[in-house]
């Protein structure tokens, strides 16, 4: 990672642009929002298309942060190396880390990066946004650049977009607090992109809709692993610390004094 990597891969992208353009036809319609230059680029996750369908709607250059098991598909591995990516190990915190750094140090020599903060497809029947990570938001306030939430969504055969306004973290708040309010922008963008298809009587939907719509979304990339990605979805809560974060905002009195014993919560 290094500025002449970050001059190539720039001079490169009208030309990677044009190839992902090839590579993902469909034109994505950008049902309200405008892209912002100097971000970072928060996108959900349903399958293989996110990718060049985001490429289409930011247009910007941006550098990826992929999987580092991406590698192991070469035509991936190329196009992701020729447009500039970050691969990161999701089950090493060291390596986590390090990927963090890289990102950091892009966005400090006035790069866009684009995530997918879930960190995985989201394929769950009932969940909007799968929980997000909370690298998000470390490297939001080191860099100080903001976070602009994209949602693309899949609907007969066309793509549409929401583009949300940047969203900066806020430094006085705990990661949590910031990450939540992250999510509940996104999973907003969500449910307002499926209110435009307009209401459907639960009599029309067939029985097996969902899993013909999760083996569509598989069939976009074949060589996912779908088991590996469902092991990396991040827990609700990681750590004891993360659990009790809420009671750094409370002030110990006599009658909420039962909430600090952590023993009481087992």
């Amino acid at each position: 990672m290094n500025k002449i990597n970050i001059i190539i891969k720039t001079l490169l992208h009208p030309i990677m642009y044009l190839g992902v353009k090839a590579i993902r036809p469909v034109k994505p319609q950008i049902i309200s929002g405008k892209i912002v230059n100097g971000c970072i680029y928060a996108v959900n996750h349903t399958n293989g298309n996110d990718f060049p369908t985001a490429a289409q709607i930011v247009k910007h250059h941006f550098y990826i942060l992929a999987d580092y098991t991406m590698k192991k598909d070469i035509g991936v591995n190329i196009l992701n190396r020729l447009n500039g990516v970050v691969y990161v190990d999701r089950k090493s915190r060291q390596n986590r880390a390090k990927a963090k750094d890289d990102l950091i140090y892009l966005l400090n020599n006035n790069k866009n990066v684009l995530l997918f903060p879930e960190g995985t497809w989201n394929l769950s029947p009932n969940l909007l946004t799968l929980p997000l990570n909370w690298g998000i938001i470390d490297i939001s306030n080191a860099s100080g650049k903001p976070i602009q939430p994209i949602i693309i969504s899949y609907t007969d055969g066309k793509t549409y977009c929401k583009i949300g306004d940047p969203f900066y973290s806020k430094q006085d708040a705990n990661k949590k607090e910031n990450i939540d309010k992250l999510r509940e922008i996104m999973t907003t963008m969500m449910w307002e992109l499926i209110e435009q298809d307009g209401l459907c009587h639960r009599s029309k939907i067939n029985i097996d809709y969902y899993n013909r719509w999760v083996k569509q979304q598989l069939d976009t990339y074949k060589k996912l692993d779908f088991e590996y990605e469902q092991s990396v979805i991040r827990k609700e809560f990681e750590t004891s610390d993360d659990v009790f974060s809420h009671l750094k905002n409370i002030e110990p009195k006599a009658n909420n004094s039962y909430l600090f014993n952590k023993g009481n919560h087992d």
